[in-house]
C-alpha cells in the first residue's frame, strides 16, 4: 500500500521516513542559523540583539555583522559606527591596535559592558581612559519592574541624545567617575541610585547615592569612543522601554554603515558564519559557482541515462524474442535518438545501459 506518483508506487514507511527527515532537516537548519547567545545579533529571543538590524535599517543605515576586525581596515570610518556588546573573548593586541587605527581615522565604536573583564580591556585597547566598574547599579526610587532595572533620568544635552528623557538599564553597572577625564558625559542615573557591591539588594553604610554616569562619550584621534555601562540597553525587550530605541537611533544617525561586531563571541550560528565568509570570499564563492555547476550536469547526465535505460528495458521486454544487443548496435541506436551527443558521452552512456542489462539477466 501507497501513493502512486509517477508510475512509481511509494510506501507509507517511505513517506513517513521522508516527513522525519524533512522535520529534521528544518530544525537543524533553523539550529545552525540562529543562535541562543545573549546579546547575539542572531538571537530573535528577548535576549538577543537582532532588533539592532532593524533599528539601523530605519536610520537608513547599513547594517554589517562583523566576524573578523580586518572588515575595520576596508571601511570608511568616518561613515561608519561599530557596536560592541560585552564580547566574552579577549581581542589580541594586534586586533585593538586595527580597532584603534579605525577611531583614529574617524570612526565611532560603541563600547557596551558590564560586569564582564573584556569591555575595560578593550576601551584600554583603542585609547580611551574611561572603564566600568562593574558593581550592579540600583536605584530604589527611580526603576523599572525592579530597583536592578534603574531609569537614568538625567540626560545631558547632545546630539546624540536629542529628545531623550530616559534610560532604562537592566543589571547593568556604571563607569567609574575618576577616569572620565576629558569625556562628555551624556547619561547620569538619578541621585538615588547606588552600586550595590556585596550583592544583598540594599543600601549599606558604605554605599552611598549619588548621580552616576553610565553613558559617556570621549575623542580618541579624529574619531570617538562611547562606553555604555549596560549592554542590556541594546537587547530586543529594552529596546521598547521609553528612551532606548530613540537613544539607539541617534548613535546611528548620520551614518551609512553600522558594524554590528560579533568577531568575539561565542555562540556564532555556523551557516550564517559559513554563508558570511562565503560572501566575503570572492575565489570560495568560485569554486563554488564551479561545484554547483558540475553537480548540475551530474545530476542532468544521470537522469538521461536512466530514462534511456528505462527506454531499453521496455524495449527489450516488449520483444517476445528479444536478441542480444551488441555495443555497436546499442552505439547506433543511441546516436539515431541523440544525434548531437558526441561519441565519449554515447560510449558512457552505451556502457551503461548494457551493465544495467547485464545486471537484470544475472538476476533472472
Amino acid at each position: 500500500m501507497g501513493i502512486r506518483i509517477r508510475n512509481q508506487t511509494i510506501s507509507y514507511p517511505t513517506l513517513l521516513l521522508a516527513g522525519v527527515l524533512v522535520v529534521l532537516s528544518a530544525t537543524v537548519l533553523v539550529a545552525m542559523s540562529t543562535s541562543a547567545t545573549a546579546f547575539g545579533f542572531y538571537n530573535a529571543d528577548w535576549d538577543g540583539a537582532s532588533g539592532l538590524r532593524n533599528t539601523a535599517n530605519a536610520a537608513g543605515a547599513e547594517s554589517t555583522i562583523v566576524l573578523n576586525t580586518s572588515t575595520y581596515d576596508s571601511t570608511a570610518a568616518n561613515q561608519s559606527i561599530s557596536i560592541v556588546l560585552s564580547p566574552d573573548e579577549p581581542y589580541t593586541d594586534s586586533e585593538q591596535e586595527r580597532l584603534e587605527e579605525y577611531v583614529r581615522r574617524g570612526g565611532t565604536i560603541v563600547i557596551a559592558e558590564d560586569f564582564g573583564s573584556q569591555g575595560n580591556r578593550l576601551l584600554r585597547g583603542v585609547g580611551a581612559s574611561a572603564r566600568f566598574d562593574g558593581a550592579l547599579l540600583r536605584d530604589e526610587r527611580n526603576y523599572y519592574r525592579s530597583p536592578a532595572f534603574p531609569i537614568a533620568t538625567n540626560i545631558s544635552t547632545s546630539p546624540r541624545t536629542d529628545g531623550v528623557s530616559q534610560l532604562t538599564l537592566n543589571y547593568g553597572t556604571t563607569i567609574r567617575n575618576e577616569t572620565i577625564g576629558n569625556a562628555t558625559v551624556l547619561a547620569r542615573s538619578s541621585e538615588f541610585a547606588y552600586l550595590d557591591r556585596n550583592r544583598n539588594d540594599a543600601l549599606d553604610t558604605n554605599e552611598s547615592l549619588e548621580r552616576r554616569p553610565i553613558v559617556v562619550q570621549e575623542r580618541v584621534g579624529s574619531g570617538s569612543v562611547i562606553a555604555v555601562s549596560d549592554p542590556s540597553l541594546f537587547i530586543n525587550t529594552m529596546l521598547e522601554r521609553p528612551g532606548n530605541r530613540a537613544f539607539v537611533s541617534l548613535l546611528f544617525a548620520d551614518h551609512k554603515r553600522v558594524l554590528l561586531d560579533y568577531s568575539h563571541h561565542s555562540g556564532r550560528p555556523p551557516l550564517i558564519v559559513g554563508l558570511l565568509i562565503l560572501q566575503d570570499t570572492p575565489l570560495l564563492q568560485a569554486l563554488v559557482g564551479i561545484g554547483g555547476i558540475v553537480a548540475v550536469f551530474a545530476v542532468s547526465e544521470a537522469r538521461n541515462r536512466r530514462h534511456l535505460i528505462d527506454q531499453w528495458v521496455s524495449g527489450s521486454e516488449a520483444t517476445e524474442d528479444p536478441t542480444p544487443v551488441d555495443n555497436d548496435a546499442l552505439r547506433v541506436w543511441l546516436f539515431n535518438q541523440h544525434p548531437d551527443w558526441d561519441a565519449d558521452r554515447v560510449t558512457r552512456i552505451t556502457a551503461g545501459i548494457l551493465s544495467r542489462d547485464s545486471h537484470n539477466d544475472d538476476n533472472e
